[in-house]
């Protein structure tokens, strides 16, 4: 069990997929911000030895900072569950299907929100032929940062030449003009909307280089654009099983009014660099980075599925045991105990505590007794979460760790 007054929090970082650099800069963001906020902080260059040094180091808390693939599709989260870290943002399921944009639409269109059509294509049929009439957008369906992006115009004399490194399964998307309005998630609260103004295309350059594209928060938008996106955005995050801070892009064609507006997709891993938009947007709701970090942190669990889809700790007390029959499905860690003499961060657990973190494991552990939850002084917790203004907790408060 720990003895350290304040949590030690591991920042992942970098890590091989596209998106490394961007994940690299995420990553020292808001590792000096959490350091400034009191924390002990140790930066991971994410590779092939990540669970070595998770163990190695021994952290009370993971801060995902990674981006792309392995970073936010599920991967690195099941990992952490495996290992019983608790870690911020999304989950596995959640991770997996925002990740995955084409199970996001399906998911959106259960959701009753509006999405354009899309299909999934082989790169070499793209090529050949217009696989949908243009104008239309092509793309990897399992990366982010516009990453690989093909936009054919409706005038376009062919289809796109698609380069021989990309996936070989490629999403096709009819094209959605319009404003690209952007909102950011936390907890279950959306923070504002956002107007990205750029010159061309919103790609890579202008999402991360300086003066690439130029942020309007709040958007100058009407009322009624302003509270649909809020709305989208929390209904987004909810039907995707998200936790902690999420970011849903939308397109809105001013012509058509409500009907104009399109959901893009949900980013489970919201960019936390200097030119980043859903820092700008806590900040605009009266949260500076360091307290939004540290939100995060305070917000970090195993076993994120979506708060909603959890049953509390006096329901899951009330279910029924799983029985010789095995009627009902027991916890992936119930099964665990099963096999393995270990409880959550590897302590050893009677088998009494067999399903202690059916519902959450955090960083603190008692052998005599059951994991019992991750948890700031309580008065400092509610002031960050629940205050309209997301005012950081007094320093008192953040000195109080607990279990």
């Amino acid at each position: 069990m720990s003895s350290r007054a304040t949590p030690k929090v591991a920042v992942l970082m970098g890590g091989p997929s596209a998106e490394r650099d961007v994940s690299l800069s995420t990553g020292r963001e808001c590792a000096n911000a959490l350091r400034e906020e009191g924390f002990e902080v140790v930066e991971i260059d994410a590779g092939a030895d990540l669970a070595e040094r998770l163990r190695d180091v021994a952290p009370d808390v993971v801060f995902n900072a990674l981006h792309g693939r392995w970073g936010e599709d599920g991967a690195v989260q099941g990992l952490l569950e495996w290992l019983r870290l608790p870690y911020t943002h999304s989950g596995i399921l959640a991770s997996a299907l925002a990740m995955d944009k084409e199970r996001t639409k399906q998911v959106f269109r259960t959701a009753g929100l509006p999405v354009v059509d899309s299909v999934l294509a082989h790169r070499d049929d793209i090529s050949a032929r217009h696989v949908m009439p243009p104008p239309y957008v092509v793309k990897p369906y399992n990366e982010g940062s516009s990453v690989g992006v093909y936009l054919v115009q409706e005038a376009a004399n062919g289809p796109p030449q698609i380069a021989a490194d990309m996936p070989e399964m490629l999403m096709v998307e009819t094209f959605a003009p319009g404003r690209e309005l952007t909102t950011t998630v936390m907890g279950d609260r959306a923070l504002g909307v956002t107007d990205i103004l750029t010159d061309g295309w919103y790609d890579y350059d202008a999402k991360y280089k300086p003066g690439g594209s130029r942020h309007v928060i709040p958007a100058e938008i009407p009322d009624e654009i302003a509270a649909a996106c809020l709305d989208y955005a929390l209904r987004a995050h909810r039907a995707l099983g998200c936790r902690g801070v999420s970011r849903t892009d939308f397109r809105w064609d001013e012509a058509r009014g409500l009907d104009g507006l399109i959901l893009l997709e949900t980013n489970t891993q919201p960019g936390m660099t200097p030119t980043s938009l859903s820092p700008e947007q806590a900040a605009h709701a009266g949260s500076d980075f360091g307290a939004f970090c540290r939100w995060m942190v305070e917000d970090a669990s195993c076993d994120r599925r979506s708060a909603g889809a959890m049953p509390s700790r006096k329901q899951a007390a009330r279910l029924p045991s799983r029985g010789a029959s095995g009627a009902r499905g027991a916890p992936l860690m119930i099964l665990l105990r099963r096999v393995l003499p270990i409880g959550c961060r590897g302590f050893g657990l009677p088998r009494r505590f067999a399903g202690c973190c059916g519902s959450a494991c955090h960083w603190r552990l008692s052998p005599a007794r059951p994991c019992s939850g991750f948890t700031m002084q309580r008065a400092g917790r509610r002031s960050l979460t629940a205050s309209p203004r997301f005012a950081a907790p007094s320093r008192n408060a953040r000195n109080s760790w607990s279990a």
